[in-house]
């Protein structure tokens, strides 16, 4: 059974420009999992973004659900 989750929207770098991918309700598929963008401090004290992004149950990256 899909349930449909929020996602936030959040603005992408698309190689030469930030551009705006809005929010909304997504239907969750079976065996995907949603990874929020975070900060990280690394080890040599350089701080990180990653951005969010849709994970199968491998960890692998996805494409993103129609919502």
């Amino acid at each position: 059974m899909k349930r449909p989750v929020w996602v936030d929207g959040a603005w992408k770098w698309h190689g030469s420009r930030w551009t705006w991918e809005p929010g909304g309700w997504v239907d969750l598929p079976d065996n995907r999992v949603y990874a929020p963008p975070t900060l990280v401090y690394l080890s040599d004290g350089n701080l990180h973004w990653f951005a969010g992004a849709w994970r199968d149950k491998h960890t692998r990256a996805v494409v993103r659900p129609a919502h």
